[in-house]
């Protein structure tokens, strides 16, 4: 079986720190406009998304306008293909403030990822619970997220959003830590942290 997401996906999201209104929508379903494509390359070149996710692949080289270019590529085919799924979170105005995707179409172990721009700070621990809905309607049964080691901030963001850390694939592993969630269990998928009633941890980072 495959995942089944539903098209015109406009999902609002609150900022939990300001309170701001955002829309997570598919990447697909999202106009790739010239100033969207700069705003991607300004967040992808922010000290800590950068230097988590693009230092080590780009070799110290920066996150090019053509990179979002092909991002916004890349996402259009993983929709058509039903194998790949990203999702951006875009402000009241329509600027891109954050991404989050679902890695393969594989039900019980696909991957989540996804990076913040610091402007926009505290809409990803929502942004999460939300893809976490939306994945559980899609069919998906269990979800994997993995930070690099030393990334608290991305983890607390999975912890919150109800993922469980993996103690033995992380003990595993010597760069990365694991955290799984399974969508048939977890009774926080759609639940925000305003509707929990609870306090924000620290600061929305990448994985």
């Amino acid at each position: 079986m495959k995942p089944h997401f539903q098209k015109k996906i406009s999902i609002p999201v609150r900022n939990h720190l300001t309170r701001d209104n955002y829309v997570l929508k598919r990447i697909d379903e999202v106009e790739p406009t010239e100033d969207r494509r700069k705003q991607i390359t300004s967040i992808c070149n922010e000290g800590k998304v950068y230097s988590w996710l693009f230092r080590d692949i780009f070799e110290n080289k920066p996150y090019t306008e053509d990179k979002a270019k092909e991002f916004f590529e890349i996402g259009a085919k993983g929709w058509s293909e039903n194998r790949m799924f990203i999702f951006l979170l875009l402000s009241s105005t329509g600027e891109v403030a954050a991404a989050i995707d679902i890695k393969s179409s594989d039900l019980d172990n696909a991957e989540i990822g996804y990076w913040a721009s610091e402007s926009h700070r505290g809409c990803m621990t929502n942004t999460t619970t939300e893809l976490l809905g939306l994945a559980r309607d899609a069919g998906y049964r269990k979800l994997l997220g993995r930070t690099k080691k030393g990334n608290k901030d991305s983890a607390n963001v999975l912890l919150r959003a109800g993922f469980q850390f993996d103690a033995a694939d992380s003990k595993n592993s010597e760069e990365h830590d694991f955290y799984r969630v399974d969508l048939q269990k977890n009774g926080n998928a759609n639940k925000t942290l305003e509707s929990m009633g609870t306090s924000s941890a620290g600061p929305d980072r990448v994985s």
